[in-house]
């Protein structure tokens, strides 16, 4: 297909090339290529052949995927055709017209989609593997997941030392950066590979298909996704669409809950969708074989059969602590504003991980003005907590925009000081926002420390050391006197900014720094102090510096947050 596009650089694959050159030179009769649609099976082979170099014969024939009780031996007719063999019936005659070839110049065969063998077929290849011997026939053979007739035969075939099997994996993350850049002619962006990555799995074909796009999937990519699926019943059908609109994974229990299916009934269709490879069983659940299998399975449900099937989610879910963002996110999905509104934020006060926190609070705010009834939510505790997540995540934008309307609904110091921390993370500028919190704020209280700490660290870096220090100065008191040794360590390192000027002195408050310091307030100290010997001239120090730093990031499992970003 012309959306899948190709390029002439061969990526991974060094483990299984290697294998299939092993087998070759060691004299086994047949290699077994098994994997996926689109994992890269045909490519390998091409490959392989393509370094044999001008020596060997390769015949490549190919199963038919419709049609093939019409057509026996299908994969073999081509092949034998240019062996001037008129018919494949005679076993004996096909067996010595390929060792026959293989006296003139060694014969590779290829066996194309297997999978899609008819039954003669398969007895003809058994009987060859059987009987081959002739040490330059050498046979490969690829198929997706086997079922029936093929899986029985493969396990018969693998027993014998003759044969090989070989399983390509999907590529890593940056095999998948390597086939972008030779598919893209540039080096991608790291975060389109990484989304690529995801979405495809490594799947080769599917980072073909999904290019500088991983958030779509093309028509012709879920076509060929639904066309292998195999034929399903009723009852397989139903489970499967329910499996595909609960997401990556789905709890056995709950999926009994939704099906409404007898146990028995929903046994036979989960036993017929693993033994077929559509589902895998996942501890106490399953999941899809692959995510973009699932996305074609759920696109080609009609608009009212998603609203139905997760408005039976929402109700079997409804009520489960640990299900609560899902509830939000099915609810979301069956036109249930309301519903999705109040699961999104009461999800939100549960989870402990800020991205999965900002993600729910920004969609609470997004169904804010779709909702009539919030059942008392105040928007602005909902604005609250979203700029203290944007704040966690560095998301400035999203922080700044939402600061705005915190402060236009009701100005308020801790407000101020959060907006000018978010424009310091960005292109600075925030220290009109600290002066107005300062003056909101009575003394003495820790906030009024945090605020005189950060203004202290904004004019030192606008050019005034002089009223940088004062004002870390106070920060220091405030902080000695609230028993607040992180914000005194911070005092102490701005102070040291402050007297770069002096370096003995500034090196002083920096250690005094260290002695106050958390762990993370550690990463700050270090920060500015390797600065300040960088600035002096002792580059040994700052290098020794950091790395005190690093090892204490890493000993108090700070280093995601606090310590630099390599990506």
């Amino acid at each position: 297909m012309s959306l899948f596009r190709s390029s002439g650089t061969f990526v991974g694959r060094g483990a299984e090339l290697a294998a299939l050159r092993a087998a070759h030179q060691a004299g086994a009769r047949m290699v077994l290529i098994t994997g996926d649609a689109g994992i890269g099976k045909s490519r390998l082979v091409r490959e392989f052949t393509d370094r044999l170099g001008p020596g060997p014969r390769v015949l490549t024939g190919r199963c038919l995927e419709f049609g093939n009780d019409g057509l026996p031996f299908a994969p073999f007719r081509a092949p034998l055709r240019s062996l001037s063999i008129p018919s494949p019936d005679d076993w004996g005659a096909v067996l010595l017209a390929l060792e026959g070839a293989a006296d003139d110049r060694p014969l590779v065969l290829v066996l194309e989609d297997l999978h899609w063998a008819d039954a003669s077929s398969l007895r003809l290849l058994t009987f060859l593997v059987a009987n081959l011997a002739h040490d330059d026939v050498f046979l490969i053979g690829t198929y997706r997941a086997a079922s029936g007739p093929l899986r029985r035969l493969v396990a018969e075939l693998v027993r014998s030392p003759a044969v090989e099997l070989v399983t390509p994996a999907p590529l890593s993350r940056h095999e998948t950066g390597r086939q972008l850049a030779a598919l893209l002619g540039r080096e991608p962006e790291p975060t389109l590979v990484t989304r690529v990555f995801r979405a495809s799995g490594g799947n080769p074909l599917f980072v073909a298909a999904l290019g500088e796009h991983p958030e779509d999937t093309p028509a012709e990519l879920r076509e060929l996704l639904l066309a292998g699926l195999p034929p399903l019943a009723d009852d397989e059908a139903r489970v499967l669409a329910l499996a595909s609109v609960a997401g990556t994974g789905v709890d056995h229990d709950v999926l009994a809950l939704v099906s409404d299916l007898p146990e028995p009934d929903l046994h036979r269709a989960l036993r017929r969708l693993v033994d077929q490879h559509v589902l895998l069983a996942d501890g106490a659940g399953y999941a899809f074989r692959h995510a973009l299998v699932r996305e074609a399975v759920y696109q080609r449900l009609l608009p009212v059969e998603r609203t139905g099937l997760h408005a039976r989610f929402v109700t079997a879910l409804s009520g489960r602590p640990d299900h609560v963002a899902r509830v939000a996110a099915h609810a979301d999905a069956a036109g249930d504003r309301t519903r999705a509104l109040r699961a999104a934020w009461e999800a939100a006060g549960r989870t402990g991980a800020a991205p999965e926190r900002l993600h729910l609070l920004e969609r609470v705010l997004q169904l804010w003005d779709e909702v009539d009834d919030t059942a008392g939510i105040d928007r602005l505790a909902v604005l609250d907590q979203a700029v203290e997540a944007c704040l966690a995540l560095n998301a400035v934008p999203r922080g700044l925009r939402w600061s705005a309307e915190a402060l236009a609904e009701a100005p308020d110091p801790r407000r101020y000081y959060r907006r000018a921390r978010l424009k310091d993370m960005g292109s600075g500028g925030g220290t009109d926002d600290l002066r107005t919190a300062l003056d909101l704020l009575p003394e003495p209280t820790p906030l009024r420390g945090e605020v005189l700490a950060l203004l202290a660290l904004d004019l030192v870096f606008a050019g005034d050391p002089a009223q940088g220090e004062r004002h870390a100065r106070a920060a220091l008191d405030l902080a000695t006197r609230l028993d607040l040794p992180p914000l005194a360590a911070r005092a102490h390192a701005y102070l040291g900014l402050a007297r770069a000027a002096e370096p003995a002195t500034a090196f002083e408050h920096f250690a005094a720094a260290r002695a106050a310091a958390d762990a993370s307030t550690t990463i700050t100290v270090a920060t500015w102090e390797s600065a300040l010997h960088v600035a002096v001239g002792a580059y040994a120090e700052a290098i020794e510096v950091i790395r005190l730093g690093l090892r204490q990031a890493q000993e108090s499992f700070q280093y995601a947050t606090s310590a630099p970003s390599w990506s």
